[in-house]
């Protein structure tokens, strides 16, 4: 799978990522990112930034999405993901949404249990997707 940062710290030793398939987020344990397959600790790797393209496994734990054998793909791919979503969520707070003529309101607060929509990929974007998906792996997921 495929998916863009959204946010990590080296301080908190886990990132969240936005996955390509809109699911749930999915946390990624950088203890784990930083490592080998033999367990051993990858010399030059750099935490993984808001707005970078990483290619991981996902696997469920405790009820929790965890990403897996992360990859870099593409540092800084979405260098102004995070500013763009926060101005979309400012934007939709700030004003009642319109859609079908429903009045639709978002909240900071408990979940009301609606699900959000999919947008699929334009098919000019389609060749860059599956580009992405033949990505070659990076020496750091070489190792081991």
């Amino acid at each position: 799978m495929f998916g863009v940062v959204l946010w990590s710290s080296r301080k908190a030793n886990s990132a969240v990522i936005w996955c390509e398939d809109h699911g749930d987020l999915a946390y990624l344990d950088l203890s784990e990112y930083f490592l080998d397959h033999a367990g051993d600790m990858v010399p030059g790797v750099k935490t993984p930034q808001a707005g970078d393209l990483i290619r991981f496994e996902t696997q469920w734990v405790a009820a929790v999405r965890r990403a897996r054998h992360a990859v870099m793909v593409s540092p800084e791919h979405c260098p102004n993901l995070s500013e763009a979503l926060c101005a979309a969520r400012a934007k939709v707070t700030g004003d009642a949404a319109r859609r079908n003529g429903q009045e639709i309101t978002v909240s900071g607060g408990p979940s009301t249990g609606r699900r959000g929509e999919v947008i699929a990929f334009s098919q000019a974007s389609a060749p860059r997707h599956a580009q992405l998906q033949r990505a070659p792996r990076t020496a750091h997921a070489l190792q081991g």
